[in-house]
């Protein structure tokens, strides 16, 4: 498809400029696009063998024209018609496959932009594969190459229950659309429904900690960065919803700065201390929506089942530990937390934070576990695939004996969809969006607790 759109935008070009008479007319028509050959019988066939192998990674043969092929076929319509059907189907495949069906994966709260190999690539290899009677083979090598993704397409195999099915394709799905590179090296990694955020060195984890993540209406997004620096003693800026809603001004407190920004609005800063909204610490990795892992006063909420409570950003417990084993001097750390000031110390080279949110996992013994879905992503996304709107959906109460309250229905973060995203599981991905600037923080609407900031305490009121 690239070669045929270069190609003819060859021939326009020289078509619009006269004086590109130099160039010979043998030579002009040399570059205009060939058209790929003919489909054989026993390609289609083996194409055919393709699309059905679609339903083991929890797709639908349907839609890749299981059935248009079919009809074709057994009326043994072999020509211009059928190979335009064929290189459809194989190019659909052959994207899903390296990654992911569904396109619209900021409505998930997905910012990991994976958008598989090069399409001029893909076109290269797929004629290759054409050629040497391999397509499945082929098709087959764009997967993800994971234990877990194959764990999952195990468990697939030998799930006879709907919903369990449906969860596990779900989770396919998720897999399919992260970099096929993904997980390498050193990284701060936290699969969100487990509440922890692991130090994982050369491919083994070495340390885990308690994490709060996001509210369910603010929930925490999918993203990979590299760490860059941690912050000891940090301020907080206030986000502009809070401000707006506890109605903070110059006067109501000591703890808070004001200024006023170019535009006018007021820049609020919570000043470093025992009561700061992000504790003592914070671990910074640059990203558009602003997240980043921090340090809590209110620790009382690591003790919770279902750690849902913060803006966005994830909150570690013993995080002044594990930024000791992020930093590229702990003395230098030591020292910082020893005083007042706000210090920032550069972390070890090649560490990456990786966000994600997977439901399903290995189990280490073979099978694989559930760990839950506090934001209730499955059904939406088990729907996306299926071509159909998902059920209204709203969270049920957290385990018995917790402190923590009923959750509010589901809104996953829809001030971080872009403007003009489709719902279709098939539109062209769009551009990343505008995210916020990092020191607004105002990721999505406010707490329905007015006055909660980031703690998830209660900022001061007007005297």
């Amino acid at each position: 498809m690239i070669a045929m759109l270069a190609g003819g935008g060859l021939y326009l070009f020289f078509r619009s400029h006269p004086s590109s008479s130099l160039v010979p007319e043998v030579a002009r028509a040399s570059s205009l696009p060939q058209p790929p050959p003919p489909w054989s019988p026993a390609q289609i066939k083996e194409l055919l063998s393709v699309v059905a192998s679609t339903e083991a990674e929890g797709l639908r043969p349907a839609d890749y024209n299981l059935d248009a092929l079919g009809r074709e076929v057994a009326q043994r319509q072999f020509g211009p018609k059928l190979d335009a059907l064929a290189e459809k189907t194989l190019a659909a495949i052959a994207h899903d496959f390296a990654a992911g069906r569904v396109r619209n994966r900021h409505s998930f709260n997905w910012y990991i932009d994976y958008q598989g190999p090069d399409l001029a690539q893909l076109t290269a290899q797929a004629m290759a594969a054409r050629e040497r009677g391999d397509l499945r083979s082929w098709v087959a090598s764009l997967l993800p190459t994971d234990p877990a993704y194959h764990a999952l397409r195990d468990a697939l195999a030998n799930t006879q229950d709907e919903d369990r099915r449906d969860r596990i394709k779900a989770n396919l799905e998720r897999w399919r659309w992260l970099p096929r590179d993904f997980g390498g090296g050193d990284q701060l990694y936290i699969n969100l429904p487990t509440y922890r955020v692991d130090l994982i060195r050369a491919g083994e984890r070495v340390a885990s900690y308690k994490a709060v993540i996001g509210a369910t209406d603010m929930p925490t997004p999918v993203l990979s960065a590299p760490v860059r620096q941690v912050i000891a003693n940090p301020d907080w800026i206030v986000p502009a919803s809070i401000v707006r809603k506890s109605k903070l001004r110059p006067g109501t407190s000591s703890r808070y700065s004001f200024s006023t920004r170019p535009d006018g609005t007021l820049r609020v800063r919570q000043k470093p201390g025992p009561g700061n909204a992000l504790g003592k610490l914070k671990i910074e990795f640059p990203n558009k929506l602003a997240i980043y892992f921090h340090d809590t006063p209110s620790r009382s909420l690591f003790g919770a089942s279902d750690r849902t409570f913060s803006h966005g950003c994830v909150r570690v417990q013993d995080i002044e530990e594990l930024a000791g084993q992020v930093v590229s001097n702990p003395e230098r750390l030591s020292k910082a937390l020893a005083g007042a000031n706000t210090r920032s110390l550069p972390a070890r080279p090649n560490l990456r934070a990786n966000v994600v949110y997977l439901t399903l996992v290995p189990d280490g013994a073979g099978g694989i576990s559930d760990v839950g879905d506090p934001y209730m992503l499955d059904e939406k996304l088990v729907a996306a695939l299926a071509g159909r709107k998902p059920k209204p959906a709203t969270l049920g109460p957290k385990a018995e004996g917790t402190t923590t309250p009923k959750p509010r229905e589901v809104q996953p973060a829809a001030s971080r969809e872009p403007p003009g995203e489709s719902a279709s599981p098939l539109a062209v991905p769009e551009a990343s969006p505008t995210a916020p600037s990092p020191e607004s923080e105002d990721l999505s609407p406010p707490l329905e607790n007015e006055g909660a900031n980031d703690a998830g305490e209660t900022l001061p009121r007007p005297e």
